[in-house]
């Protein structure tokens, strides 16, 4: 297969509207592919997995400090599938993981379910009755992690608590029927009421968490 025709394939599966959104994805997606560690790292880093779409696989993941899985752990939402996916979440070795729901994961947003009730597909048990193990959900909130790493000094070494703040929200534009939804002409003043945004300043709802605390 020559090079033109390999072109002819696409390279992500991410489903977009418009060319020039694909084209982004593209891009972004081409410049992972050549991504190289740089060789200055501090002695100190933290790794923070990514991961989104899994849909109810369960795919063999890269170690690091955070795992976050950001939008679309399961395929139609159901109770039972969101329990499935958080036991598998909860069993990963980071140190903290963390849940943003998606537009397939339904059983989180109780108004799309109240707007369409078959979408419940029979369950009467609600995401209140999860069992969530040491997975930290994050709906239009932040959290400040307490990481402890181990460094290396002249005396031999020690541990130092970095910190690091996520902010997720499940919300993407209105596509299908599906949840956690808003209109595509109306993207700023959704994110404005999310964020609460003051002028410039930026100030999420923020908890702070240790490792020590998961643990308690």
């Amino acid at each position: 297969m020559d090079t033109m025709q390999q072109q002819q394939h696409p390279i992500t599966s991410i489903k977009t509207r418009h060319y020039r959104r694909r084209q982004v994805a593209r891009a972004l997606l081409a410049r992972h592919s050549h991504h190289m560690h740089s060789e200055d790292l501090p002695q100190n880093p933290i790794k923070v997995v990514c991961i989104s779409d899994t849909h109810n696989t369960k795919p063999v993941l890269p170690p690091g400090d955070v795992l976050i899985h950001a939008g679309d752990l399961t395929e139609h939402g159901s109770f039972d599938e969101v329990q499935v996916g958080l036991e598998w979440l909860s069993s990963q070795p980071h140190r903290f993981k963390i849940l943003i729901a998606g537009n397939h994961d339904v059983l989180f947003d109780e108004d799309f379910l109240e707007k369409y009730p078959e979408r419940r597909y029979g369950e009467t048990r609600t995401k209140q009755d999860l069992h969530w193990g040491d997975v930290i959900y994050l709906q239009d909130t932040s959290i400040t992690l307490n990481i402890p790493i181990a460094v290396q000094t002249d005396d031999g070494g020690q541990t130092v608590i970095r910190k690091v703040t996520i902010f997720g929200s499940p919300w993407t534009p209105q596509y299908g029927i599906s949840a956690f939804q808003y209109e595509v002409n109306s993207g700023q003043n959704h994110w404005s009421q999310r964020l609460r945004i003051e002028g410039r300043r930026y100030r999420p709802d923020v908890t702070v968490m240790s490792l020590e605390r998961l643990r308690t």
